[in-house]
């Protein structure tokens, strides 16, 4: 055309030479890819309890001390996760391991029902320089109450991941359980998301509890009725062989060919030491236990 100027005449840039190579496809399938971006909050969790205890030592207004049993059989949960069309979400997902750094487990004593709760226990404080007998209980004996937990140990649990018959899965261990009362009790756990929903994180001052369940039923026997320890099991043997600690009693076990710790406890937590050092100092001695409803 007339009057109208062309300019140099320049090479193709780079991109005009990309080759566009279709990808293989992926070893589980496409589904298998877009299940990984499926959102997480339609994911549903489900706890087990797959190891419960049968017996305890009540320990009652006693200092804790070294030597003195913890609840046997441990108690060991499990964790399964499900995406939205209920299948099982894989332990090395990458999102789910994102969440878990921010979940923690939680368990409260309860009744055998689930309907009383028995986290914490009232003392008599007696007053300085009186005594105070177990048939002088009463009211005008005591200056006030003071609340004591009922539960010592490690009540809070971070998951663990460990291998049971050679499949790998999301546990939660409790191993230095001590429970003050006698009598009849249960646990209740709680899986705690610290962080809270997505849409609200923890504004509200509130974080429930993602799932939850109760145990069976165990026995608070008193220290001088206490048949002992219950005989360490093939769980806690499979778990020692990974090297946890504290999950049944001190025997020499030919299969693992290691010494397994007994199933005792030293609590260094602040409130217990504060705990213990109310009942050395006497005011203690004597008590009359109710539990608290929270």
């Amino acid at each position: 055309m007339r009057g109208v100027a062309f300019g140099d005449v320049r090479p193709a840039p780079g991109e005009a030479y990309l080759i566009l190579r279709l990808h293989r496809r992926p070893r589980g399938g496409w589904g298998e890819v877009a299940s990984k971006s499926e959102d997480p909050s339609s994911w549903t969790y489900e706890l087990l309890p797959i190891q419960q205890p049968v017996r305890g030592r009540a320990l009652q207004t006693d200092t804790l001390r070294k030597g003195w049993p913890c609840l046997s059989p441990p108690l060991v949960f499990q964790l399964s996760v499900y995406n939205s069309h209920g299948r099982s979400v894989p332990i090395d997902h990458p999102e789910l391991s994102r969440r878990l750094v921010h979940m923690t487990m939680q368990v409260d004593l309860v009744s055998p029902d689930g309907l009383e709760r028995r986290a914490q226990m009232l003392v008599p404080k007696v007053a300085p320089g009186s005594r105070l007998s177990p048939s002088e209980s009463g009211p005008s004996s005591c200056t006030n109450h003071v609340p004591v937990r009922t539960v010592l140990g490690s009540t809070f649990r971070c998951v663990q991941t460990l291998s049971v018959d050679n499949r790998r899965g999301l546990f939660f261990l409790f191993p230095d359980l001590v429970v003050r009362p006698v009598g009849s009790h249960a646990f209740e756990g709680r899986l705690i998301d610290v962080a809270g929903p997505r849409h609200i994180g923890t504004s509200i001052g509130v974080t429930r509890p993602v799932t939850r369940v109760r145990t069976q039923a165990f026995e608070n026997y008193h220290p001088n009725v206490y048949p002992g320890a219950h005989p360490i099991t093939d769980l806690s043997r499979q778990f020692l062989a990974q090297g946890e600690r504290y999950l049944g009693r001190k025997t020499r076990s030919d299969d693992l060919d290691v010494d397994v710790d007994d199933g005792i406890t030293s609590i260094d937590d602040e409130g217990d030491l504060e705990e213990d050092r109310f009942f050395a100092q006497g005011r203690g001695r004597s008590i009359s236990v109710s539990a608290l409803r929270t």
